[in-house]
């Protein structure tokens, strides 16, 4: 016997690690009111000013058209040299130059000092450019060019930010000041949020412990206007069927980006942005070139040829720092595994992949015998992927799905261990796309991509034990919604912060689309009754069900068994579920959530926070189609508590010839049966559990197609 490993999953956590960046001598500048926190403007021209702006814009200029404010991360005020006010079509050709100078400020003993701050910039004719100075000493420029790049007409993101080293200039120093200068014609330049770090100062994210853990592993972000970390500089194309590639290219050169990727029989693109500008003439309109990412995905947006385009987000499961180990190579006596029959339903797993070789799991791994088994270069089957045996692997870019982590491998198990306890009948195959790496970090264009890989696969089910917060992604919708016209079910894990999802929305556990069914997490308290996992997020509106989510054991890794907690463990849960809805005849997607959701006990204490307080129940008589259990004459009986006994009394409301009475666990396994004959009308049976450990158990009774179901908790 294979030695089983009990493993505590961290859940979606903060890694404990220090973060070294701190604001320096509260050197923080939000210019939240009129004092301006203590910068002054000097006109270094006679018409040079810079001024405070309550809402962030420079409204009062003439060539502002309706621009959205500054957004920084405090919002709200913000200065503003408006040069287009000073030299507008009243004084044509009439430079001006200001600046912004700070308050005294005390760099003794930070040899590093870093400088950040929010910025909002259209150039015409413009130097901008930073300046330090000691104890009134001359000014003198610091060296790092600022908008250097920014041409004539062009504008940066509303979102724009810049960090600068100044630890040579102003290091260990004191009674320093530093000032902004803008020196030219045209148009605005808008700072909010000027800070000093003593180390490199990162964006932050809601949660913060998603930036903390991206920065530990390496990876470089940026945030949006959510405070979602995305990719720098990519962006996920999505074309309308049909674009000719002709077209398709000059889209990518009006906005300056080169195609790195594509994915899904070119469904989908990944852009990097490159240094090609957006100009738009010398009129300045609202929806002018930019420079900045956000303007881009508006130029874009703008073109009839596009139905989506978005940052390349970045979303996650159960993120750890752990040391990379290169996937294994395709085990050979997978390939050989029989791949069930046509009627098996398909399950398609979006995580960090499956262990092929999993003595619990590789009779049920996915073989698509359109692919040879000695493999060809060859695009056998038409979907657009090369020998592609088991799914896809859209980390490495390759056909070997294989986990390196062993998240993906636990989802995988928990479908198997439900399947087989509660309907091994049911067949069913597993199909692993691997979206995740060995951090447990994933991208908008991996999960999107294996999406429609899915759908292409002919999966029933797509399995999402993993999510990101802030604004939802038009890309993701589309391909979940393409989902619901193809008939796949999504099952989305609800996520692991204890949050109220209708402040913070998750996705793609929010998604409006009705073919999700989005799960939490449920523990067992002392007494045995079901309590809301403490970690899971939660909100009637989002979360639909929950299900078993704290120390669940399954497969893990190097053939073992482990225990991990989350509700990337409820989801897979609810996954079976659906499929044993669908081999139990449901053909429709909708048909199989409202029978999953209408099969749910109904718990009341949970109903402030889960819709319906529904909880997973297995029973495959309520999940069989309601045409095969439609019964006139259906079963009626009464259960009352007996403690005297240490048991239950069953009354019965009409004569039975013979009933099958079973009392299962929360997996479904049956762990008391007892047949009953000439059951009257009236009569009362009693039930000794004494045996039976505390916990939750349910009840059936069978009299031919008919099932009458009840629960019971032993304290």
């Amino acid at each position: 016997m294979k030695a089983q490993i009990a493993i505590i999953c961290c859940l979606l956590f903060a890694l404990n690690i220090l973060n070294s960046q701190t604001i320096i001598n509260n050197h923080s500048y939000s210019f939240d009111d009129s004092t301006q926190d203590g910068w002054e403007s000097v006109g270094i021209t006679t018409n040079g000013e810079w001024s405070w702006s309550e809402n962030g814009k420079a409204d009062n200029s003439p060539y502002w058209n309706d621009r959205d404010s500054i957004q920084s991360t405090s919002l709200g005020g913000a200065m503003i040299y408006n040069a287009s006010k000073i030299n507008g079509p009243d004084n044509p050709g009439v430079s001006s130059s200001g600046a912004l100078e700070s308050p005294f400020l005390n760099f003794v003993g930070e040899t590093t000092v870093f400088l950040r701050f929010h910025q909002y910039y259209r150039n015409y004719g413009a130097i901008t450019k930073i300046q330090y100075a000691q104890d009134g000493a001359d000014w003198q420029d610091i060296m790092t060019p600022i908008n250097e790049n920014v041409n004539q007409n062009v504008e940066t993101g509303i979102a724009d930010y810049q960090v600068i080293d100044i630890s040579t200039e102003v290091g260990d120093l004191q009674n320093m000041k530093i000032r902004f200068v803008f020196d030219g014609d045209y148009y605005f330049w808008i700072l909010d949020d000027i800070e000093f770090y003593n180390g490199m100062p990162f964006q932050e994210s809601v949660p913060e412990y998603v930036a903390d853990s991206l920065r530990d592993f390496g990876y470089p972000y940026d945030t949006e206007s959510s405070n979602w970390p995305h990719v720098p500089d990519e962006l996920v194309v999505q074309f309308k069927l049909g674009t000719p590639e002709t077209e398709k290219q000059a889209i990518r050169d009006t906005v300056g980006a080169i195609r790195i990727d594509s994915c899904a029989c070119n469904r989908l693109e990944l852009w990097r942005m490159g240094d090609n500008l957006i100009v738009d003439g010398d009129t300045l309109s609202a929806s002018g070139g930019s420079i900045g990412i956000q303007e881009r995905i508006k130029k874009s947006k703008a073109t009839s040829s596009i139905d989506g385009v978005d940052y390349n987000r970045y979303n996650y499961n159960q993120m750890k720092d752990d040391v990379f180990t290169e996937n294994i190579p395709h085990p050979f006596n997978i390939l050989g595994a029989d791949a069930a029959s046509d009627t098996a339903k398909l399950i398609a797993i979006l995580d960090t992949g499956i262990e092929l070789e999993h003595d619990s799991l590789s009779m049920y791994i996915y073989r698509n015998n359109l692919e040879p088994e000695e493999g060809n270069d060859l695009d056998d089957d038409g979907n657009c992927l090369i020998d592609d045996w088991f799914g896809w692997n859209y980390v490495d870019k390759n056909n070997n799905p294989n986990d390196d982590h062993s998240h993906g491998t636990h989802v995988a198990g928990i479908i198997q261990k439900n399947m087989e306890a509660v309907d091994p009948s049911c067949a069913y195959r597993l199909i692993p796309y691997k979206t995740h790496d060995y951090h447990g970090v994933a991208n908008l264009f991996a999960v999107a991509c294996a999406t429609y890989q899915a759908q292409e696969d002919g999966a029933s089910v797509i399995n999402d034990s993993w999510g990101f917060y802030g604004d939802p992604s038009i890309i993701l919708g589309n391909a979940i919604d393409t989902a619901k016209i193809n008939e796949v079910l999504i099952v989305s894990a609800a996520g692991n912060d204890t949050t109220d999802l209708s402040t913070l929305p998750q996705y793609p556990a929010c998604y409006p689309s009705n073919n999700i069914i989005t799960v939490g997490a449920y523990d067992v308290g002392p007494n045995g009754n079901i309590i809301l996992a403490d970690f899971s997020n939660f909100d009637p509106l989002c979360v639909d069900i929950v299900a078993a989510g704290v120390n669940v054991e399954s497969a893990i890794l190097n053939d073992t068994v482990g225990f991990k907690s989350g509700t990337s463990m409820a989801a897979p849960a609810v996954s079976a579920a659906a499929v044993m809805a669908y081999c139990a005849g449901h053909t429709s997607y909708l048909d199989v959530k409202n029978n999953v959701l209408d099969c749910a006990d109904k718990l009341l204490p949970l109903n402030p926070k889960i819709k319906d307080g529904n909880v997973l129940n297995y029973n495959l008589l309520c999940i069989t189609p309601v045409a095969e259990i439609e019964n006139p004459n259906a079963l009626n009986f009464t259960v009352y508590p007996n403690p005297v006994l240490n048991g239950f009394q069953v009354d019965n409301f009409k004569k039975i010839e013979t009933a099958q009475l079973k009392i299962h666990s929360l997996t479904g396994q049956v762990i008391f049966q007892k047949t009953i004959n000439n059951w009257m009308s009236n009569e009362q049976k009693q039930f000794d559990i004494s045996k039976l450990n505390s916990g939750i158990y349910f009840l059936s009774i069978q009299e031919g197609q008919s099932t009458w179901t009840h629960k019971l908790i032993k304290i």
